[in-house]
């Protein structure tokens, strides 16, 4: 990202690419449309089918993070955030980016008219190193940016999902890495723990729990009420995307997928 020398930057997995032909003129003209826009996340359908399936119509909107097989950024973002954390070494290194990325003042949204088809390659791809590696850092993310109030019960709720989901796959190994990876590599997280405004977790969420169409929604003061957490806890983290369980004898994995699905309008 540092020796990127355009005016935005576009990123994709070796395995991704944007369905329509003029996917990076869209996003370029809704860049300049609003300076403060950062980071423009793509609509993301994973299938191996050519073309994919059509997607559903869903309104544009303002999301609290993207994923990196889909997304595009204006260059100054990277100059104000920096790199992503190296130490993170792979998978879910987009929620902390992202997150840094609203501390500075950037927007990320959602336009679902551009699409990006993931056929989400199985050479390489390792159900227990994913978990691992993903769970270890969305622990380290908790530490490295979510204010003191806010850790200790981030925490507990993320060790105790991710316990469920290694009894669920049976992924002792892995899961068991990823805690002591986590406990090992405290002392230098908490040496570059950087945590974000107390503004900026209102703002995240905003954006997890309510669908946010206007700038000016996001400088509301008050969070989301505990209706509306419930109401994305029955139909967002009840039905999110998760590996196949072992006792799960069906053939295949990869279906249309939407990364960003908070409940609906109020």
């Amino acid at each position: 990202m540092r020796r990127a020398k355009g005016q935005f930057i576009l990123t994709l997995d070796d395995d991704s690419s944007p369905i329509e032909s003029d996917a990076i003129e869209i996003a370029v003209r809704r860049f300049a449309l609003e300076p403060e826009l950062g980071v423009v996340a793509f609509y993301v359908q994973e299938s191996r089918s050519v073309p994919p399936a059509p997607r559903p119509v869903i309104e544009e909107r303002y999301v609290h993070e993207f994923v990196n097989c889909g997304q595009m950024m204006r260059r100054e973002v990277a100059s104000d955030v920096g790199d992503y954390r190296a130490f993170f070494q792979c998978y879910a290194e987009e929620p902390d980016y992202a997150l840094r990325v609203l501390d500075h003042g950037w927007r990320i949204k959602l336009l679902p008219q551009i699409g990006v088809q993931h056929r989400k390659s199985p050479i390489g791809r390792r159900r227990g190193r994913i978990f691992g590696y993903n769970w270890r850092n969305s622990l380290w993310t908790i530490v490295l940016d979510y204010p003191f109030p806010r850790v200790v019960a981030s925490l507990c709720w993320k060790i105790a999902g991710g316990l469920l989901e290694m009894t669920r796959l049976r992924e002792w190994r892995w899961g068991a890495w990823s805690l002591w990876s986590f406990v090992a590599e405290l002392p230098r997280v908490m040496r570059l723990r950087r945590p974000v405004s107390r503004a900026t977790m209102t703002r995240l969420d905003l954006l997890r729990y309510r669908w946010v169409r206007r700038p000016e929604e996001l400088e509301e003061a008050r969070g989301p009420s505990l209706a509306e957490r419930w109401r994305w806890y029955r139909t967002v983290w009840r039905s999110r995307q998760r590996f196949r369980s072992p006792a799960d004898g069906n053939e295949g994995e990869l279906g249309t997928f939407i990364y960003y699905t908070p409940p609906p309008p109020r």
